[in-house]
């Protein structure tokens, strides 16, 4: 099980660097300005800052998102993604 619980963990932290990659090439270093109030993570960054105990997951903000979240990103970005992905259907699919 050892194995399990770090190769969930990398494989999402390789998804979200994968995301993260696609939209800063696509809109520059600030796209992250335009993602929708619910998908941002603000409320998580601040709450990790106060609450020092807990273990600190990144200063990017997609390392605060659960696993399905960056795949809301895909879906509404869809274009960024056709070239890395088979679909965003299929991607949906595997969250």
């Amino acid at each position: 099980m050892a194995t399990v619980y770090t190769a969930i963990p990398a494989f999402e932290n390789s998804a979200r660097d994968l995301v993260g990659s696609a939209m800063i090439e696509a809109k520059g270093k600030e796209w992250w300005s335009g993602v929708s109030a619910e998908i941002r993570a603000e409320t998580r960054l601040e709450n990790e800052a106060k609450h020092k105990i807990h273990a600190q997951r990144g200063d990017a903000p997609l390392k605060l998102h659960r696993p399905d979240e960056p795949a809301q990103l895909i879906r509404a970005n869809g274009e960024t993604f056709e070239a890395l992905l088979p679909s965003v259907d299929w991607t949906a699919r595997r969250h």
